[in-house]
């Protein structure tokens, strides 16, 4: 298995989970108990906050490999079985974006770490192939320039650039799906999941976009369908927040990716003929 590095974003969430979450180490020397069951000398007390405290064994139990211990540890610290449960689903949301979840076994009522990523097919020759955007509410020079940006996702994905290939199929569909919400202005609007504001479709962000095209029966993809990075997509253009947050990018995803947005698209001709 992978060994498991949490970045700081997921750290943070995980000191805040240890320090108020449903087990409750909320005094230091429940703290020092905690990490001196793993091992971790009481000396480590500093006369510090919780929350660095909390941080610095942290990133030392990470450096020793003994991230899984923990969690673990964390989880089966309370006799409550509703505790248990909720430890596990908050864990299991911290370790989400980076393809691991927190299981428990049906056979021992065992607790263990494992890999959430399910094997998605690559997309077949069809899904690859030029969708039909002169059947959408498009120009002649969107839809020239769709079919190239499409051929060239197409090039990308075929060269194994996973995060550029996401990119380009993030854009691809949110220009779409502005497009077509801009055809049926009035039922765009009254969608309930509509910006309380004036700005124009061009301006939404992919998930609004999505949200509203979903609400009006249009498309039956949902907003959360898609990862995260694919939804908000400007957010990782830059390499910082990957940097901070180590989002899940693999294969699984981006496969997953092609038959949303071609699902989608075909949607989307469909409500338009």
């Amino acid at each position: 298995m992978t060994p498991l590095i949490l970045r700081s974003k997921a750290i943070r969430q995980l000191v805040h989970l240890i320090i108020d979450g449903p087990t409750g180490y909320r005094g230091l020397k429940n703290l020092e108990t905690l990490f001196h069951q793993l091992g971790y000398p009481i000396d480590l007390l500093l006369p510090e906050s919780r929350i660095k405290y909390s941080t610095r064994v942290l990133m030392q139990v990470q450096e020793d490999r003994q991230l899984p211990r923990l969690l673990l540890e964390l989880v089966q610290s309370s006799n409550s079985e509703q505790v248990q449960r909720q430890m596990q689903a908050a864990i299991s949301d911290i370790l989400l974006p980076y393809g691991f979840s927190l299981e428990r076994e049906r056979e021992t009522a065992a607790f263990r770490m494992a890999p959430t990523a399910v094997p998605v097919p690559p997309p077949t020759p069809q899904e690859l192939s030029v969708p039909l955007f002169q059947n959408l509410p498009l120009s002649e020079e969107e839809v020239a320039l769709l079919e190239d940006r499409w051929n060239e996702a197409v090039a990308l994905h075929h060269a194994g650039a996973l995060r550029m290939t996401l990119l380009a199929l993030s854009l691809i569909l949110e220009h779409v799906l502005s497009a077509f919400l801009n055809q049926f202005f009035q039922q765009a609007r009254s969608s309930r999941y509509a910006p309380h504001s004036s700005l124009p479709f061009r301006d939404w962000n992919l998930a609004a976009l999505l949200d509203v095209a979903a609400d009006k029966g249009w498309i039956r993809l949902k907003k959360d369908d898609l990862p995260y990075r694919v939804r908000y997509y400007r957010e990782y253009v830059s390499p910082a927040r990957e940097l901070r947050e180590a989002p899940l990018l693999n294969v699984n995803m981006v496969n997953q990716t092609w038959q949303q947005v071609r699902r989608a698209l075909e949607d989307l001709q469909v409500a338009s003929s």
